[in-house]
C-alpha cells in the first residue's frame, strides 16, 4: 500500500476522534499508551524507555513528541506532520530536555480547559505529571471512546491483518508437518518460527512486525507460535519443552503473525494418532459449533447469539459443566481486545469488526480442544482470514 492510503487512513482517523472530542466538550486528548499513538501517527518507537506523547487538540493539527533519539525514526515512519522532541541526543533539535516541560510548552497552560486521556494506558505517576505539567486537576477518561474506535477497522488495518493471517497460517502449517514427522514440541516451535520470519522476508519485509514495548523492553519479533500437548494444555499459553506428543493426546498449535501493527492468529486442535471417546466428543462438538458460528456471522448479528449458539451445541454432546467464558476476541493492535464474543455481550456485529472464532473446552482430565480463525465481518456476512482444516485432524 501507498503511503498515501495510509496516511488518508490515519487522517480518517484523527478526524472520527476529534468529532467525538467535540461532541464530549473536550479541549484536548493527552495519548502516552503505545498503541495508540501508533494508531493516530503510524510511529512504533519499540522501546518506550522515554516517554513519548500525542497531543490531539479537537481542533487543528495534533503533535507527536518523541525523545530526540526517536526523532529520526519518527521522520522516517509517521504519517504525523508534525514532530517534536524533548531530550538531548546528537544535533537533533528539542523543545525541552524534560519530556513534562516540553508537554507544557506545545499544549499550554490547560486550566479550565477540559483535558482527556485513554486512562486505561496511564500509570499514576504519568498520570499525575500530565496534571501538574498542564495546570488541570484532572483528566477525563476516554477508554471507551478509544475502544469503540479502534474496533471498528479500516481498510488499512484489515490490510495488515491479511497479512498478518498469512503469516499465523505458515506457523500452523509447519507445526502440523513437524508433529507428523515425530518431532517434539520445541523442534516444532523452532521451525515454525524460522518459517515465519522467512515468509515475511520473501513477501512482507517493508513492514515490521515489531511488537508494542513497555518502558523496560521492547518486543522487535512479534511472530510467536508454541505447541502444547497432554495435560499441559489447560495452561493454555506456555513454553514448548522438549517431549515428544504420544498416541492418544490431544495437541494444540498456537500461531500469532503481527504485520505492521496489526495481529491475526490462527490455533488448531490436533489428536495423535486417535484419541478416547470423550477426547473424540469434545473434537466433534468444537469443530460443529466452530461451524455453526462461522455462518452466523453478518452485521446485526447480537454478539450473545454466537456465544450461545456454541454453547447449545456443547450443552447437547454432554459438555454443559464446562463450557467457555467466551469464544472469541476482537484482534487487531492488541493480540486480544473488544468485543468479547461472550453471553453477556450487549454489542452487535459491525462491518470492519475483526475478531477471532474459536468456541473450545477445557477439562483437567482429558485436556483442551479448539480452532481458532481470525474473521473480518463484511458489508453482508464474513471473511475468514485464517486458513486452515477446521475438521478433526487426525496426526
Amino acid at each position: 500500500m501507498s503511503y498515501a492510503l495510509i496516511k488518508s487512513c490515519v487522517d480518517a482517523r484523527i478526524e472520527k476522534m476529534q468529532n467525538v472530542m467535540r461532541e464530549k466538550e473536550v479541549d484536548v486528548l493527552i495519548l502516552n499508551g503505545p498503541e495508540h499513538i501508533f494508531y493516530f501517527s503510524n510511529f512504533n518507537p519499540i522501546l518506550f524507555s522515554h516517554p513519548i506523547f500525542f497531543i490531539f487538540p479537537a481542533d487543528g493539527e495534533p503533535t507527536l513528541l518523541v525523545h530526540s533519539l526517536r526523532g529520526k525514526h519518527a521522520a522516517r515512519e509517521a504519517v504525523t506532520q508534525k514532530i517534536l522532541c524533548h531530550g538531548k541526543w546528537g544535533a537533533q533539535p528539542y523543545v525541552d530536555l524534560d519530556a513534562f516541560q516540553a508537554l507544557t510548552k506545545i499544549a499550554g497552560n490547560l486550566s479550565g480547559k477540559k483535558v482527556a486521556s485513554d486512562l486505561h494506558e496511564s500509570d499514576v505517576i504519568t498520570y499525575r505529571k500530565i496534571c501538574t505539567s498542564l495546570n488541570i486537576e484532572e483528566m477525563s477518561n476516554f477508554s471507551d471512546e478509544m475502544l469503540f474506535q479502534t474496533m471498528i477497522k479500516d481498510a488499512w488495518a484489515i490490510e495488515m491483518i491479511k497479512g498478518a493471517a498469512l503469516l499465523a497460517d505458515k506457523g500452523v502449517e509447519v507445526i502440523e508437518k513437524c508433529l507428523r514427522d515425530r518431532t517434539t514440541e520445541a523442534e516444532a516451535v523452532t521451525e515454525a518460527q524460522y518459517a515465519m520470519r522467512r515468509l515475511w522476508q520473501n513477501q512482507f519485509v517493508q513492514y515490521e512486525v515489531s511488537g508494542f514495548g513497555t518502558h523496560s523492553t521492547g518486543i522487535i519479533d512479534s511472530l510467536n507460535c508454541w505447541v502444547l500437548s497432554g495435560q499441559r494444555l489447560t495452561s493454555s499459553c506456555d513454553c514448548s519443552v522438549d517431549i515428544r506428543p504420544q498416541p492418544g493426546e490431544l495437541v494444540l498449535a498456537f500461531s500469532w503473525g503481527k504485520l505492521g501493527g496489526y495481529h491475526a492468529e490462527n490455533e488448531r486442535s490436533m489428536i495423535m494418532v486417535d484419541g478416547d471417546e470423550v477426547r473424540m466428543r469434545a473434537l466433534e462438538a468444537m469443530c460443529i459449533a466452530q461451524k455453526s458460528v462461522l455462518q452466523m456471522i453478518k452485521p446485526g448479528c447480537p454478539i450473545k447469539d454466537l456465544y450461545n449458539t456454541a454453547a447449545d451445541i456443547f450443552k447437547e454432546f454432554g459438555f454443559g459443566n464446562i463450557l467457555p467464558g467466551r469464544i472469541g476476541h476482537g484482534i487487531g493492535l492488541s493480540p486480544h481486545e473488544e468485543p468479547s464474543i461472550d453471553g453477556t455481550s450487549e454489542l452487535s456485529l459491525q462491518p470492519g469488526m475483526v475478531f477471532t472464532v474459536e468456541p473450545g473446552l477445557t477439562d483437567e482430565a482429558w485436556g483442551s480442544v479448539h480452532h481458532s480463525n481470525t474473521v473480518v465481518v463484511t458489508e453482508d456476512g464474513c471473511r475468514v482470514l485464517t486458513h486452515g482444516d477446521n475438521g478433526i485432524i487426525h496426526i
